[in-house]
Parts: C-alpha cells; sequence; structure tokens
C-alpha cells in the first residue's frame, strides 16, 4: 500500500494526517477531471471513515468511503450543470430559491469539516 500512496505519480500528500483535513491537487491536464481532492480520516461510530470533498473543472462531489470500501453519497450542491426553467414562472423561481437554500446548508456543513472556506 504504501508503494502505491509513494508512487510520485499520484497526488497524495507526503504525509497523511488521521482527523485533519489532507489536501491533494492534481492540474496534469490529461487528467483534468480531478483537480483537488480533500479528505479526512477520522473515526465515526467506532468505524474508520474517510470523508471527501472533490472538485474538478466542472463539478464538486462530498462523500464517504466506510471500512468496508463502500462510497456514500452525501450532501452534495445541486445546480451543478444548469437550473431548471419551467413554463410556469413561478414555479421556476421557487425551485430557484429551493436549490439555492439547499446550497447554502451544503455549503455550512463542507465548512464545518474544512473542505470550504
Amino acid at each position: 500500500m504504501s508503494k502505491v500512496l509513494n508512487d510520485s505519480k499520484l497526488p497524495f500528500p507526503k504525509q497523511i494526517k488521521l482527523n485533519e483535513v489532507n489536501i491533494s491537487k492534481y492540474y496534469e491536464y490529461a487528467n483534468r477531471g480531478c483537480k483537488e481532492l480533500k479528505f479526512k480520516i477520522k473515526e465515526l461510530d467506532k468505524e474508520v471513515i474517510i470523508d471527501y470533498y472533490l472538485m474538478t473543472d466542472h463539478y464538486t462531489r462530498h462523500g464517504r468511503i466506510n471500512e468496508l470500501g463502500e462510497s456514500i453519497e452525501l450532501e452534495n450542491y445541486e445546480g451543478q450543470f444548469g437550473l431548471p426553467i419551467y413554463e410556469n414562472e413561478e414555479n421556476t423561481k421557487k425551485e430557484h430559491k429551493r436549490i439555492s437554500d439547499h446550497n447554502e446548508k451544503v455549503y455550512k456543513v463542507l465548512k464545518a469539516k474544512g473542505f470550504e472556506s
């Protein structure tokens, strides 16, 4: 495992800290899909987990990997690929407000974890 983590082609930090945000940045053009990864390894309910926040050129993703290696989706921003528009303008406004309110809550969760500034 350490050989893989220390491979100079992979963007892992040289030292990974527990219970702290670790940051991995990767700018190679051929791999534009992963620009920055923030992750925290910690214990939650007697289980070691990895919470992560992936930021690319096009979207973000917030998730968790549990001890079994299962990926669990956590709170994520909505509207990253565009906002819906309905024939009824009032419905469009309500949906945009709902998405904005949701994204504000997600931002607060990510900030509390140290993934957003």
